[in-house]
C-alpha cells in the first residue's frame, strides 16, 4: 500500500459510527448472546482500535495481553475475547502453540476511507491509552459513564461543541430515567471539570433538566495529533511481534535506561521521515525487516544503517 498519510502507519485509531452505536447501546441482541458489552470488553475494543490495521485486522494477538490492558485475571482474559466473538464485535482464528490469534474488529473497515468518507471517532486520547496516567480515571468510571463519554466524543465538534437533550441520551444508552444520565454526567464532571458539562432546563417544557451542552474549543475533547513512545499503534505492535519472533531485543547503546518502546519508537520516527520523502511504506517496512534480521539487533547502529540504506534507495529512486 502506498503512503496516504499517517493512517497507513498508525493503523486505525478509529471507531466507526456503526461500532460506536453498538458499543453504547444497551440490551441489543447479538448473534448468540443477548446483552450489552461489559466494562472489560469496552476497554479491549478501545485498545484494538489502536493496534488494528485499516481493515480492522490484528495479527498474532496474545489473549493474556488483555490482563495488562484491562487489569483482569488470566481466566477473565479468555472470557473477554470469547464474549466479543459471541457478541459479534470481533472474529478470531484458533490459537497457535504460543497463544497467538489473528483478530478482526468488525464494522470498522477503513481501507477505503478516502472515498467512503465514513464518520468515525479518533481514539487518540490519553485516557484511552492504558500506559498513560489519565487511563486510571477513565477506567474507574462506571460502564455507562464510559459509554456516554465515547458517544459524546464522537458527536463533539471542537468548533461548535455539542448539545443534546437528556431524552436523546436516555435513548442512546438504553436506560430508563434521565437521573441516571445525570449521574453519568456527574462522573464525567469529576473526571474532567464541571464547566465542561452545562445542564440546562426548559421553561417551555417546565423541566429543570432538559439538555446537556458541551462548550466548543475544549482541548480535553480534541484528539491528539501526534504519537508518543508510550502509545501502541499498528506499526509498534507489528514491530514488537516481529522482534519477539526473531529473538531480537531492542536496546540503546547510548541511553541504557531507555525502554524497548522508546527504541522501537525510533523506528517509527525514521519511517515517518521517509514517508515524507514519498517512499512507499511497503518498501520501508521490507527494508526494516531485512536489516533487523541481517544485524540481529535493534539499536542506534541498526537505525543508522537503516537511515543510510533508505537514503540510498530514495536517491536511486529519484535518479
Amino acid at each position: 500500500m502506498e503512503y496516504k498519510g499517517y493512517y497507513d502507519l498508525n493503523g486505525s485509531y478509529k471507531l466507526s459510527e456503526e461500532l460506536i452505536l453498538r458499543l453504547v447501546s444497551n440490551g441489543l441482541t447479538f448473534r448468540s448472546n443477548s446483552g450489552c458489552i461489559s466494562n472489560y470488553e469496552l476497554l479491549a475494543i478501545l485498545h484494538f482500535s489502536h493496534i488494528c490495521d485499516l481493515e480492522g485486522k490484528i495479527e498474532d494477538f496474545k489473549t493474556l495481553e488483555l490482563c495488562e490492558i484491562t487489569g483482569c485475571s488470566r481466566r477473565a482474559a479468555y472470557h473477554i475475547l470469547e464474549n466479543l466473538i459471541d457478541k459479534g464485535f470481533i472474529t478470531a482464528s484458533s490459537s497457535d502453540w504460543y497463544g497467538r490469534r489473528n483478530l478482526k474488529l468488525l464494522g470498522n473497515d477503513f481501507h477505503n476511507y478516502e472515498t467512503e468518507k465514513k464518520r468515525y471517532l479518533n481514539t487518540n486520547y490519553t485516557f484511552f491509552n492504558y500506559r498513560h496516567c489519565d487511563y486510571k480515571a477513565f477506567k474507574a468510571l462506571s460502564l455507562n459513564a464510559k459509554k456516554l463519554l465515547v458517544y459524546l466524543l464522537f458527536q463533539y465538534n471542537p468548533k461548535y461543541g455539542y448539545r443534546a437533550s437528556l431524552d436523546t441520551l436516555v435513548s442512546v444508552l438504553g436506560v430508563q430515567k434521565k437521573r441516571l444520565v445525570l449521574s453519568y454526567i456527574k462522573e464525567l464532571s469529576e473526571m474532567f471539570d464541571k464547566s465542561f458539562f452545562l445542564i440546562r432546563g426548559s421553561k417551555e417544557l417546565r423541566l429543570k433538566y432538559s439538555t446537556v451542552q458541551l462548550p466548543s474549543k475544549n482541548p480535553f475533547f480534541t484528539p491528539r495529533e501526534g504519537i508518543k513512545s508510550d502509545q501502541d499503534t499498528h506499526f509498534h505492535f507489528k514491530m514488537r511481534n516481529f522482534l519477539l519472533r526473531n529473538n531480537i531485543i531492542p536496546k540503546s547503546l547510548i541511553h541504557p535506561d531507555r525502554t524497548s518502546r522508546e527504541t522501537i519508537h525510533s523506528l517509527y520516527s525514521l519511517t515517518i521521515r521517509f514517508l515524507k520523502e514519498k517512499l512507499p511504506y511497503t518498501e520501508i517496512e521490507r527494508s526494516i525487516f531485512h536489516l533487523l534480521l541481517l544485524n540481529g539487533s535493534l539499536d542506534e547502529i541498526t537505525i543508522l544503517h537503516l537511515n543510510q540504506y533508505l537514503s540510498e534507495k530514495y536517491l536511486l529512486k529519484c535518479g
